[in-house]
């Protein structure tokens, strides 16, 4: 696996540990903070963030779009050339 790859899949295990790490926290308090409920609410977190992940992002005009692409640092968009535009 490239270095630059390793990194990517790094960041979004992290950024989703994170968020099941939030959202699981909100649970418990939301619960009145109980005691002894950790894994409970752990699965219920990863749950609800694996399926947020998998909702259609949707438009101003409430139609679903894809989700945007993220744009690669480095890379430059080309613009055609005045011999392939006619």
């Amino acid at each position: 696996m490239p270095v630059f790859a390793f990194h990517i899949v790094m960041e979004t295990s992290m950024n989703r540990e994170l968020l099941i790490e939030k959202r699981a926290y909100e649970i418990w308090e939301s619960e009145g903070r109980p005691d002894g409920r950790e894994q409970e609410h752990w699965h219920k977190a990863v749950r609800e963030v694996e399926a947020k992940s998998l909702e259609p992002v949707v438009s101003d005009a409430g139609a679903p779009t894809a989700a945007p692409k993220k744009s690669r640092p480095g890379r430059k968009k080309l613009k055609p050339s005045p011999a392939t535009v006619a």
